[in-house]
């Protein structure tokens, strides 16, 4: 079982930092280059983009947990560097967690360190959600799209639904190549 402690490191920190320079210096590239070539609809189309991609993130940050946004930041940097499409959003109403924040991060560690070991195929869509439900109770949903799914991979998923399984809060849906998990909360 992870321990608390074990569920973003420094280590990890500074990687996440390194590569959100890296990110930076390559949009303001980007943007020098547009201008430079004196395409400045480009460039300002591009820095829109960029901004509400950013601002997208930054609700995230919001959350009052720090296991749950190291550990959010932490895959979804892992995902991108793989090619993989990743989205999390986070309603206004949805950023309080307390102690179950450490509960959902142990969850969300687990579940995504599994995926990374099951699933080689790269045309994966991860989409996480913190919504309510039909009955006001707060809900981890995680929306996995795999395109082109290879039947060894979709194999490999068994390990994951194994996993969903033992969770007595989660369950899990799926129709065709797109897995649906939800996490109850409260």
């Amino acid at each position: 079982m992870i321990k608390d402690t074990e569920l973003i490191g420094i280590k990890e920190i500074i990687s996440l930092l390194r590569l959100q320079k890296h990110d930076f210096l390559n949009h303001l590239q980007v943007v020098a280059g547009f201008l430079q070539l004196n395409k400045q609809a480009m460039a300002r189309e591009y820095l829109m983009d960029t901004i509400a991609q950013i601002q997208q993130e930054g609700n995230a940050l919001r959350i009052q947990s720090p296991e749950l946004v190291g550990v959010l930041y932490l895959y979804k940097t892992k995902c991108e560097q793989l090619g993989m499409t990743v989205n999390i959003e986070v309603a206004d109403e949805m950023l309080e967690w307390g102690e179950k924040g450490k509960i959902i991060a142990k969850f969300l560690k687990e579940m995504l360190e599994m995926l990374f070991l099951q699933v080689t195929h790269r045309k994966v869509s991860l989409n996480i959600s913190f919504v309510r439900g039909e009955k006001e109770e707060k809900i981890c949903k995680i929306v996995l799209a795999m395109l082109e799914l290879e039947q060894a991979e979709y194999n490999n998923m068994e390990k994951i639904k194994a996993f969903i399984d033992e969770e007595s809060a989660a369950y899990y849906k799926q129709i065709e190549n797109m897995w649906i998990i939800e996490f109850i909360i409260e």
